[in-house]
């Protein structure tokens, strides 16, 4: 998906990325805040990646990060904070 140009005005694609450590162990708090984005945003495509996901997609967009720095990465969050970046590039 792009972003559209109209003169003067740009439109977003409407898509929500969210991620869980695990999707089949969502808490009921994260389950809550996930229903509550979809809700709010109604007419967006909600996407929920796990740990998982996030490593098959980064292995399947962005091979090259993969051996360095993604491995590397210490703790969950600084992968989930990479990734971010890198679904926001590729959309």
């Amino acid at each position: 998906m792009t972003i559209e140009a109209v003169p003067g005005i740009y439109r977003f694609p409407k898509l929500i990325h969210q991620t869980v450590k695990n999707k089949s162990h969502v808490s009921c708090q994260e389950q809550e805040v996930i229903t509550l984005w979809k809700q709010l945003n109604p007419g967006y495509t909600h996407t929920l990646y796990d740990d998982s996901d996030i490593r098959a997609f980064v292995e399947q967009h962005y091979p090259q990060l993969v051996p360095m720095p993604f491995n590397y990465f210490l703790t969950g969050v600084e992968r989930a904070d990479l990734f971010r970046v890198l679904v926001v590039h590729k959309v």
